[in-house]
């Protein structure tokens, strides 16, 4: 099944970031600059809808600088996704 458009650029753009590897991780403020014109709020809710889809999912959260940041990742799911024809 197709997903929404907003969730493919969305997933478009983690998979750029991680280059279409499935074992890096990109954290979630890079993905908030690359959207920077869609409210955070909303990209949280297309990152949920990607992670329960198992197209993406988060990796344990690091602590910097006592500020927490979220990784997230493509998965083989995602990549099959975006491959034509899927």
């Amino acid at each position: 099944m197709p997903i929404q458009e907003q969730l493919r650029d969305v997933l478009i753009i983690i998979a750029d970031l991680t280059k279409n590897d499935a074992n890096a991780d990109t954290y979630d403020f890079v993905i908030y600059e690359r959207l920077n014109h869609i409210a955070q709020e909303k990209v949280d809710k297309y990152l949920n809808d990607l992670s329960s889809l198992g197209l993406i999912a988060e990796r344990i959260r690091p602590k910097t600088f006592g500020v927490d940041f979220r990784l997230f990742h493509i998965t083989n799911e995602g990549l099959h996704e975006l491959m034509p024809g899927a």
